[in-house]
């Protein structure tokens, strides 16, 4: 039984997606390398996500508005689907419902975010607003 609670109702779906579907993606759907569109920011925050019907907790490293950089104690891999709960600051979380795992390199991997609630959304746009200004 899971210990992490639930971060939305997309969750439901996307577990079970992968009851009927429990392999990673193919190899052909890790990300290339490609310029980024958007900045990226450094952080050091608590995370707690699910991945394979497993929970696991880390650390948030650096954000962007469509993607995460996170090291943590369940391992993933390319391809792979997980949702994922990330303080922000103090008062905020902010839930991913479904991210998909682009790279891995030991503990830490690359998360693109593919589904995520408005108001989660509206919390990361105010955040990362909030850092450009302190810049």
């Amino acid at each position: 039984m899971s210990t992490v609670p639930r971060i939305s109702g997309d969750c439901v779906l996307i577990r079970r997606l992968f009851r009927m579907h429990p392999e990673p993606l193919a190899s052909s759907s890790i990300m290339p390398f490609v310029l980024r569109h958007h900045s990226r920011f450094p952080i050091f925050t608590p995370v707690r996500y699910e991945v394979r019907l497993r929970d696991g907790y880390g650390t948030v490293t650096n954000l962007s508005p469509r993607g995460w950089r996170i090291h943590g104690n369940v391992p993933m891999q390319p391809g792979d689907v997980c949702s994922m709960k990330v303080r922000l600051d103090a008062r905020n979380w902010v839930a991913i419902s479904a991210g998909i795992v682009r790279w891995v390199r030991g503990d830490e991997c690359g998360i693109e975010t593919l589904v995520m609630n408005d108001e989660s959304e509206e919390q990361l746009r105010d955040y990362i607003q909030e850092r450009i200004k302190a810049l």
